[in-house]
């Protein structure tokens, strides 16, 4: 990914030191004149602008009727409303490349506005020489660009280039304001550096920036983010000390704090704070505490704080139901993870990798290995790529060695598989034990020959009546099947036994078959 760095590419000229009655605001003038000048000529072009219609704007704004109201000023506030209706940094271009057209002079505010639309999108290669356009135009960033700059770094969780265009920013004697310092303070929330966020604010307080309640909770958010409850609840009664009331996001940031520390309880206390000094909670406040539950393992608060979201008038989501299921699988709650498996499916969710984890988790955890196979089948056949949680819980010790063990339950779904002519699954399931080096048992690989050697020959009856197996370390195993005769077509019966038991060598003859791996 593109670092958002201020790096060498993007040139920052010397600028005069005197910068006091630079604006201060995020955006600057553009706000004003959204409120001012947009009128109903702006909302049809943003009606039009939603429609993707381009051709329309430009048959709209040549009528000599609308000519004295397409100002410069008007341009701006439709750049900037396409910002904030996610229209897109090529829209905004568009309308600052037809300005340039009629005659008017893109100026400070003009570049703020193409410059912000392109970082809002994280794209720093598209806002670089739009950066340098303006230097060579013989315009100088002011306080709004800078913070366009660190507010972009800080979304895309990248503190250290946020801290970098701060550092610019003083450099060429703009004084950085509670904006630009909440950004930068941000950015290291984002990423859960609390030593970082409180440094950076106390240069904001020695720089004479009174903190808000913004800073506060970022901090406070940092905090929460690397696990420091203690230090979290300090900066709160700091906060309070500093005169400014806590609020929803500030209980919010205490309760994810509580759940770093696997600590729903001292989480329900916040919240029972929170509503007791007017708070509304909202569905992340839920979710949160849901969380503290499930790293905890407290599958009977999980289940309770769910309904609890309900009755509030959330709709739990994916991420929700995948708490409770995690907190199953920590104590092998078999049960109650089946049943809210059943409800996520029911409302119409689609159950992503995590739940599938956290199915086999819970299986893993109740001793159920084979079970736990079937789910991983099951995952593959909704389409949900195994990840690196799913292998680490399978390559487990403990399961790895049940898994060895002889499987009714796998052998059972693997016939029905094989029965039914689904050869593409079964291999898809030995690839996946091979890939964890579990060495199918014999019982295992003796079901699949006599499923290969039934249905190539149409269904009588093959099956091997005795059968050998010897292993050879961790990578050979030798079967041998005596029959007196193979009723079924020898070509035929290796071919799918090949391509079932995949990385395999299979020699079939009329009473032996041999396979190596």
């Amino acid at each position: 990914m593109t670092t958002l760095a201020a790096s060498s590419a993007i040139r920052t000229s010397q600028v005069p030191r005197d910068r006091a009655n630079q604006p201060r605001g995020r955006v600057g003038r553009s706000v004003a004149e959204s409120r001012d000048v947009l009128g109903d000529l702006g909302r049809k072009v943003l009606r039009l602008v939603a429609e993707n219609n381009l051709a329309a704007v430009n048959r709209l704004l040549d009528d000599p009727g609308c000519r004295g109201k397409v100002t410069k000023a008007f341009y701006h506030s439709i750049m900037h409303a396409c910002q904030k209706q996610a229209a897109g940094s090529k829209v905004a271009l568009w309308f600052a490349d037809r300005m340039e057209k009629h005659g008017l002079k893109p100026n400070i505010v003009t570049f703020n506005c193409m410059i912000g639309s392109c970082m809002k999108e994280l794209n720093i290669d598209q806002a670089r020489p739009l950066w340098e356009r303006m230097l060579e135009s013989g315009l100088e960033p002011n306080r709004i660009t800078y913070n366009i700059m660190i507010s972009s770094c800080s979304k895309g969780h990248d503190p250290a280039a946020a801290e970098k265009w701060l550092y610019r920013m003083m450099e060429n004697g703009i004084k950085p304001c509670t904006v630009s310092y909440t950004a930068v303070i941000d950015a290291f929330a984002k990423v859960g550096d609390a030593a970082s966020a409180e440094s950076w604010f106390a240069q904001m307080e020695e720089a004479g920036e009174a903190p808000d309640a913004v800073v506060f909770n970022s901090v406070i958010n940092a905090c929460a983010k690397s696990g420091h409850l203690d230090r979290a609840e300090r900066w709160v009664q700091r906060m309070m000390n500093s005169g400014i009331r806590p609020d929803d996001k500030t209980y919010n940031c205490l309760m994810h704090a509580c759940g770093r520390n696997q600590n729903p309880e001292q989480a329900g206390l916040w919240y029972d704070q929170m509503a007791s000094r007017g708070f509304r909670p909202d569905a992340i406040t839920f979710s949160t505490i849901i969380n503290s539950c499930s790293k905890a393992g407290k599958v009977d608060l999980a289940c309770y704080w769910l309904k609890e979201m309900v009755t509030h008038g959330f709709e739990p989501n994916v991420m929700c139901y995948n708490c409770v299921l995690h907190a199953c699988s920590v104590r092998g709650n078999t049960d109650v993870a089946m049943h809210f498996w059943t409800v996520l499916t029911s409302k119409g969710l689609s159950p992503n990798t995590v739940a599938y984890n956290c199915m086999i988790g819970t299986l893993l955890q109740a001793c159920q290995p084979w079970v736990a196979l079937e789910w991983l089948e099951r995952m593959l056949k909704a389409g949900k790529e195994p990840d690196s949680v799913t292998l680490s819980m399978l390559k487990d010790k403990t399961s790895k060695d049940r898994l060895k063990e002889p499987g009714p339950n796998l052998s059972s779904s693997l016939r029905k598989l094989l029965q039914s002519g689904d050869f593409e699954q079964v291999q898809v399931c030995i690839k996946h034990m091979q890939r964890l080096k579990l060495i199918p048992s014999g019982e295992l690989i003796q079901d699949i020959i006599s499923e290969c050697l039934s249905f190539s020959s149409g269904g009588t009856d093959s099956s091997c009546t005795s059968s050998t197996v010897s292993d050879v370390g961790d990578s050979q195993s030798h079967l041998a099947s005596e029959k007196s005769e193979l009723s079924c077509d020898p070509g035929s019966a290796q071919k799918l036994m090949q391509t079932v038991l995949p990385n395999m060598t299979v020699t079939l003859t009329p009473n032996v078959v041999v396979l190596s791996f």
